[in-house]
């Protein structure tokens, strides 16, 4: 792996006991690059200090000029910021265009005005460089003395942890828990926060045996306090059992949805923990479970079939003695098996009104506003409550914290 360094060049402040080309020099050979590039501003003075840096360091051998017939890329206004940003990301590109993508760029932007530093250093972290020095010192009369130089390091990969950690968090915090995991991953730092974003992801796809198995492995209170819930709901899938509590969770995800103003997709989890949860009920009241294409022994559904017309026109609809049932299908038979409240799956009742908000947003590309939202939203989640029987599921945390944070909490 090899470095390559960028240095602005200014004229340097004025000082008897200091010289800027001395410095710019001790800091290149320092560092010993395999290949450094001056920039000075397109002032005279600028490019003589360039110059004599140059020929310094001549027998280096590690100058490389900008492209044949031009030593350096001059910064035309160095009074200007955006023109040294733009003068050295162009730079940071070219020359990872032309070195091996394991090699770093390091940027030095100490000499030259306040702009150009500050330019460059913005151009360093607009382009994620690998390093930023600086050249310190013992200071006489407000500059470094020469030869008492030394270089500040600044690793911009703290400062793009960071970055991208306030970046993971908003993502989480809107729900988007894949993309808050691809910011995070690149960082060894925060592997258990990135964990704690797949866990999530996996949770929201309702892919619990993959969700259960990241839990785990990751010992953050906001996990540890959901592994037990996560089993179960695991175990529930595998058998095809407990619809209270997958139910519960489909209402939990129509809930989460709601908080982050999805409206659409807390229609849609909110319609499919109704259809499970009236299938469960079925279940439950038959003994049976439909086999992996959703069908229903014939035979069963006819047993707890008390109409005589329903009981003619299942048959009707059998294949190799097999029935799948439709949301009136479940309507009715939950009726006529002691549960009045399951009218509100019959057309124009409640549950009917979701399927069909459902169907209209899958199939019709339509969206909903806020007091439509809100209302079909409450007479839904008010009506399942008063039907099923719901397992209580914990909320998704809304913001993902620092496991490093809350151990100093809990230490202090």
């Amino acid at each position: 792996m090899k470095t390559y360094l960028i240095l602005t060049v200014g004229t340097g402040t004025a000082g008897r006991e200091s010289n800027i080309s001395e410095g710019l020099m001790a800091s290149i050979r320092e560092v010993k690059p395999a290949g450094f590039w001056l920039v000075p501003s397109a002032g005279k003075d600028s490019i003589a200090v360039a110059d004599i840096v140059r020929e310094g360091l001549e027998s280096l051998g590690t100058f490389r000029m900008w492209k044949e017939g031009q030593r350096y890329y001059l910064i035309d206004n160095h009074d200007s910021l955006e023109s040294t940003r733009l003068t050295i990301r162009e730079m940071i590109r070219e020359i990872r265009r032309i070195i091996d993508p394991a090699d770093r760029v390091v940027v030095n932007p100490t000499s030259g005005t306040k702009q150009m530093s500050a330019g460059a250093t913005i151009a360093a972290l607009d382009e994620e460089v690998f390093e930023i020095q600086f050249i310190g010192g013992v200071r006489k009369d407000g500059v470094v003395m020469t030869g008492s130089e030394r270089l500040e390091r600044f690793l911009s990969r703290d400062y793009f942890r960071e970055r991208d950690f306030e970046k993971a968090k908003l993502l989480f915090t809107s729900g988007n828990y894949a993309a808050s995991a691809q910011v995070l991953e690149p960082h060894g730092d925060y592997s258990t926060e990135a964990s704690i974003a797949r866990l999530f992801e996996a949770w929201q796809k309702t892919n619990y045996e993959k969700a259960r198995l990241l839990a785990s492995k990751i010992n953050h209170p906001e996990v540890i306090s959901r592994r037990a819930v996560l089993d179960s709901l695991a175990k529930a899938v595998r058998n095809q059992d407990h619809h209270a509590l997958l139910g519960g969770d489909l209402i939990r995800q129509s809930r989460h949805y709601a908080r982050l103003n999805q409206f659409e997709e807390s229609i849609f989890e909110l319609a499919r923990a109704i259809e499970h949860l009236a299938h469960g009920t079925i279940r439950e009241i038959s003994g049976v479970k439909p086999n992996s294409e959703g069908e229903y022994p014939l035979d069963s559904i006819l047993a707890i079939t008390s109409q005589s017309g329903m009981k003619e026109k299942l048959k009707q609809r059998e294949h190799h003695q097999k029935i799948r049932l439709g949301l009136s299908d479940l309507a009715e038979l939950m009726i006529q098996n002691g549960m009045p409240e399951a009218s509100g799956l019959r057309g124009g009742g409640v549950a009917d009104r979701v399927m069909k908000i459902r169907n209209q947003i899958a199939h019709q590309f339509c969206s909903m506003e806020q007091e439509e939202f809100s209302r079909i939203y409450t007479a839904g989640h008010q009506w399942v409550g008063s039907v099923f029987k719901l397992a209580p599921v914990p909320d998704f945390p809304m913001t993902l914290s620092r496991l490093k944070d809350l151990e100093v909490e809990r230490a202090i």
